[in-house]
């Protein structure tokens, strides 16, 4: 009897334990990328802040993911060299406002497009800030509300003498 109790009692063991292993292989996928959706946010925003009208757009992302990926190239063959950097950017900065005013038409307009990379960084900083103050990284964005303690503040003594 005791021999049976202890082949169950290994054999239950070495089942805990087999199940106990890490699954072997790559783990699961779950959604595209982070910076795919980065950059499916980043498309919609400069579209609705630009007020592209689809030919526009059909002229428009061309050259600006070109301008983009030619700005990749220079930071990384311009790694060590700042003012390098600073120069062929503003070089490729100059050729993309001559295309933006041809696009876009409007000074006002080919200003905003120059101006978008950095508006929406900063609205992405933002949010980012945001959800790491607020503990919140379920993607809304939304402030929780910090609800006061229960105990009443401390009053200083009252040193009137009567």
């Amino acid at each position: 009897m005791k021999k049976n109790l202890l082949i169950i009692f290994l054999v239950c063991l070495m089942h805990f334990v087999s199940n106990a292993q890490p699954p072997q292989g790559p783990p699961p996928q779950q959604g595209p990328p982070p910076h795919k959706n980065i950059q499916a946010i980043k498309v919609a925003f400069i579209t609705r802040q630009l007020n592209l009208t689809a030919e526009e757009a059909q002229k428009f992302w061309p050259v600006y993911n070109a301008y983009s990926e030619s700005i990749k190239k220079i930071r990384i063959e311009q790694k060590q060299d700042v003012l390098g950097f600073e120069e062929k950017s503003l070089a490729e900065r100059k050729k993309l406002k001559a295309e933006m005013k041809k696009i876009l038409v409007s000074e006002d307009r080919a200003n905003i497009a120059m101006k978008i990379d950095r508006d929406f960084n900063e609205v992405l900083r933002n949010e980012l800030k945001d959800r790491r103050d607020n503990g919140n990284g379920n993607g809304n964005g939304r402030k929780r509300k910090n609800n006061p303690p229960n105990n009443p503040p401390n009053n200083p003594p009252n040193n009137n003498k009567q």
